[in-house]
């Protein structure tokens, strides 16, 4: 969860429970700390730059049958956000522009 949806999320957060932060547009979030504290929570930071792309494929491979057997579902692709490899650079503007919607490369 990032910067949009955090202070929701951490709303939602029952006793003992964990949150995944995978990115931000927003560097500054509202955090309570009280919160944290008195829900036992736990945050889990996670820089998939630094994953290389073996790292990267043993954790799709790890993932692919929850995909394949309906228990995960994919984010919906918006089509003006699929981009061919030829555009990369336009994909790669509209992330850096703050692009709400997931950007997909198609090759």
């Amino acid at each position: 969860v990032g910067s949009p949806y955090f202070e929701a999320a951490n709303a939602s957060m029952a006793i003992g429970a964990r949150q995944i932060f995978i990115s931000t547009i927003e560097r500054s979030v509202p955090f309570d700390i009280f919160a944290f504290y008195r829900g036992q929570h736990t945050y889990v930071g996670v820089d998939s730059l630094q994953l290389d792309n073996a790292a990267v494929a043993r954790i799709l491979d790890t993932l692919a049958p929850g995909f394949e057997n309906g228990s995960l579902r994919p984010f919906p692709i918006v089509d003006d956000y699929v981009y061919p490899l030829e555009r990369a650079h336009d994909a790669y503007r509209a992330v850096l522009a703050g692009a709400r919607e997931r950007v997909l490369l198609k090759p």
